[in-house]
């Protein structure tokens, strides 16, 4: 399954042992975030997708 990932940010750390990341992807079709460890991409943090603005 494809999803478009509008944003990233730091967040709380999810374990799938042996795995854990603490990056989550925000998508935008969906209005929400998801965890980073569940998109198929060997590092931690998704290459040419910006950083979430910082909410207020």
């Amino acid at each position: 399954m494809e999803v478009l990932v509008g944003c990233q940010k730091k967040g709380q750390a999810v374990s799938v042992p042996p795995y854990t990341n603490d990056w989550w992807a925000y998508l935008p079709q969906y209005g929400g975030y998801v965890t980073n460890i569940y998109i198929s991409h060997p590092d931690n943090q998704l290459p040419d997708v910006p950083l979430c603005p910082e909410q207020r």
